[in-house]
């Protein structure tokens, strides 16, 4: 398991069973080296009340990218997983990502 995300990353142990280590591994940013997570514009966002548990994975990325000083943009505002989250939140998104695509 990649340093500083444990398995449980908000999903059920039913939907864990559908990923192994590997590749969760293989997929996970936390294993990328340090240069190339440097290089990359970063920006997610999650509701704290996600239904599929997002929020522990989100703030876990969120945690480790800190801690190795790589430059990202991560919010976790209050809210579930829902129309209700995206359109509160879309504007900011698409504000970041048209500014990250110049």
């Amino acid at each position: 398991m990649p340093v500083g995300i444990s398995k449980s990353v908000g999903l059920t142990s039913v939907e864990m069973s559908r990923i192994s280590a590997t590749t969760f591994a293989a997929f996970t940013p936390c294993t990328l080296p340090l240069a190339s997570l440097k290089s990359m514009k970063i920006y997610f966002d999650c509701g704290d009340r996600d239904h599929y548990g997002f929020n522990v994975g989100a703030q876990q990325l969120d945690d480790v990218l800190k801690s190795r000083g790589v430059p990202h943009e991560a919010h976790i505002y209050p809210g579930g997983h829902d129309m209700q989250f995206v359109l509160e939140h879309f504007g900011a998104s698409l504000e970041w990502h048209s500014k990250a695509l110049k």
